[in-house]
């Protein structure tokens, strides 16, 4: 299970804004770097 996949497991559970938030920062830091490794060319 992908960290994503973890939090939004969790905030399920709780619904816990904190986690929802969590979830959403871990989102975007991963399509950040999906974006940065296609500009390099990787």
């Amino acid at each position: 299970m992908s960290a994503p996949d973890y939090f939004w497991k969790a905030f399920e559970a709780t619904g816990s804004p904190q986690i929802y938030l969590l979830y959403k920062n871990n989102d975007k830091l991963r399509s950040d770097n999906e974006r940065n490794k296609r500009q390099a060319g990787l």
